[in-house]
């Protein structure tokens, strides 16, 4: 990964994602791009609305670049200065279409918090942005790093982050949703590639299901299936150990993957969950898959959505052995 696309709105959801990159130990070594689009207002033909028009316009773009300079000091401390980019258009096919002219290798936005009908829908630029990226997508939720990240002068030390009072005593925690598919593979590469640093904890979770058949019986070769799911868990783990430390193997039993996902998250308290997913063609683009959606939607923490490998290891890997992407 060389290259991040930071979408910023001057939200407090966009500090949240500011402040998660800036806490990553190798950043430095990142382009870093940082991108606030302006909404052009839609106004009736009728409307006699020119000087109005411009007026609005120019008092937009003086907002953007003022949230932009507040965006740049939360990468103080860190040797990087990000690019910026002020574009005008709908938000998120411009920013879709950011991603693809700059070629990131990821795009970083923020998103609200969830909790009782909010779980149900999430915002619309990060959703539109997740299902139609060509890469690979991180949707931030707030998690209590920002203020960390300010009171640290821009970058927090690495005590400084997770939710809450508790957390913020403990490293970084990421999840990594594998089942053995290319697209978990990928994903595995992908997170393998980023600096995190000797403290973050890695988690690589495999969910069995406990239910087959139409009238949901417990399928007779569970204790062999959870077995191989855990073989996989593990050699998984194994793989990714030798990247980065503190990596360890899970199973979860749960009748849906990304139901068992985000319990998880939920009782270990994670900060991030890694979900792999295909690249999109015009059609595929209308849905993400079904696992990726459920836990976008609903997991409590952050989402990476990883497609950037997937492409490469569909096209290695036999037919035979493929699996349904996530």
């Amino acid at each position: 990964m060389r290259h991040i696309l930071l979408a910023s709105d001057g939200s407090s959801y966009a500090e949240e994602a500011a402040a998660f990159l800036a806490r990553l130990p190798g950043i430095g070594k990142l382009q870093v791009t940082v991108l606030t689009v302006v909404d052009i207002p839609y106004v009736n033909d009728s409307f006699l609305s020119g000087e109005w028009l411009v007026e609005a316009i120019a008092h937009e773009k003086a907002v953007a670049t003022e949230n932009l300079k507040q965006i740049d000091a939360y990468f103080e401390h860190v040797p990087l200065t990000p690019r910026r980019i002020i574009r005008e258009g709908a938000r998120g096919d411009t920013i879709v279409e950011v991603a693809k002219e700059e070629q990131a290798d990821l795009v970083v936005l923020g998103a609200r918090g969830h909790s009782g009908v909010e779980r149900l829908l999430l915002g619309s630029t990060s959703d539109y942005v997740a299902t139609h990226a060509h890469c690979s997508v991180l949707v931030v939720r707030p998690r209590g790093r920002t203020e960390e990240t300010r009171r640290g002068g821009g970058r927090p030390t690495d005590e400084a982050v997770g939710s809450g009072t508790a957390a913020s005593r403990r490293p970084l925690r990421i999840a990594i949703g594998y089942e053995g598919s290319h697209t978990a593979e990928a994903a595995l590469e992908e997170v393998g590639e980023v600096n995190w640093g000797s403290g973050a904890e890695f988690h690589v979770v495999s969910v069995v299901s406990y239910l087959a058949g139409l009238f949901h019986e417990t399928d007779v070769h569970f204790e062999a299936i959870r077995n191989a799911a855990m073989e996989t868990a593990g050699k998984a783990a194994e793989q990714l150990n030798k990247r980065v430390p503190n990596t360890y193997p899970h199973t979860v039993e749960n009748p849906h993957s990304g139901e068992g996902l985000v319990r998880f998250v939920e009782e270990q308290q994670c900060d991030l969950i890694v979900v792999g997913e295909a690249p999109r063609n015009l059609v595929g683009r209308m849905l993400l898959g079904s696992v990726s959606r459920f836990v976008l939607r609903h997991a409590p923490c952050s989402v990476w959505i990883a497609r950037n490998r997937a492409a490469h290891h569909a096209a290695t890997e036999p037919l035979a052995t493929r699996t349904a992407t996530t």
